[in-house]
């Protein structure tokens, strides 16, 4: 799991609708799909149900975003305002507990 994935995570359950969350943050539809798979993969968690009209977040879902573990999505949109640069330094992007992939 990455920080872009959280990021989308957090669009989805926003905007309740892939669409309108690729829209704000500027992805394709698959990508943001993808994303989505790739968390409730590696969590072992269905994070929303899929209905005609959008994305609902399930009871897990609600809890990785409203729950105990909730401190990262202040991190996500701190992240998003002040992103860090691929040119900074290593121990920065350390700092921030992320791993820049190229």
């Amino acid at each position: 799991m990455d920080i872009q994935q959280l990021r989308t995570f957090v669009a989805v359950a926003r905007e309740g609708s892939i669409t309108r969350a690729s829209e704000r943050i500027h992805l394709s539809q698959p990508a943001v799909s993808a994303h989505i798979k790739a968390m409730e993969e590696t969590l072992g968690l269905s994070l929303f149900e899929r209905t005609p009209r959008g994305m609902i977040l399930t009871g897990d879902g609600e809890r990785c975003l409203r729950g105990p573990n909730r401190r990262w999505v202040p991190t996500v949109n701190c992240l998003r305002r002040q992103p860090v640069s691929r040119a900074a330094s290593p121990g920065a992007a350390a700092w921030h507990g992320l791993q820049l992939r190229a």
